[in-house]
């Protein structure tokens, strides 16, 4: 049993090149839409997994003010750190980092606050 193929415009080198054109052209735009859907996905999963996403709104107001001898614990004063943006660990998307202990709270603000990461301190507890 033989297949014949008619002679035709698809058979011709016209036809076959224009054929392989767009065959590559096919090839490169699934590539390209291959390698930016994986890209995304992961930012999506990254985001998603909350290690990305960060729930402050950015817009600042007055920061809230502690003088002595002000009914406040650590506890209440990570919270609100921990709501306007502080991070307790190193973390370059959050606008600053806390650390809590014994007592003592230090906070560190980053690049990304309004500080500029200029003024770090230091709240004692009694």
């Amino acid at each position: 049993m033989r297949i014949r193929i008619q002679k035709g415009f698809w058979t011709s080198r016209y036809g076959l090149t224009l054929l392989g054109v767009v065959f590559g052209c096919v090839v490169i735009a699934a590539s390209v839409f291959g390698y930016y859907y994986v890209k995304y996905g992961r930012m999506i999963d990254a985001r998603l997994s909350g290690h990305i996403l960060q729930n402050t709104t950015q817009i600042f107001s007055a920061p809230a003010q502690i003088s002595p001898g002000e009914v406040l614990s650590p506890d209440d004063l990570t919270t609100y750190l921990q709501r306007v943006g502080y991070r307790p660990e190193a973390d370059d998307a959050s606008l600053g980092q806390y650390i809590a202990k014994d007592g003592v709270v230090y906070i560190r603000p980053s690049k990304l606050s309004y500080f500029a990461a200029s003024n770090a301190l230091e709240v004692q507890f009694r």
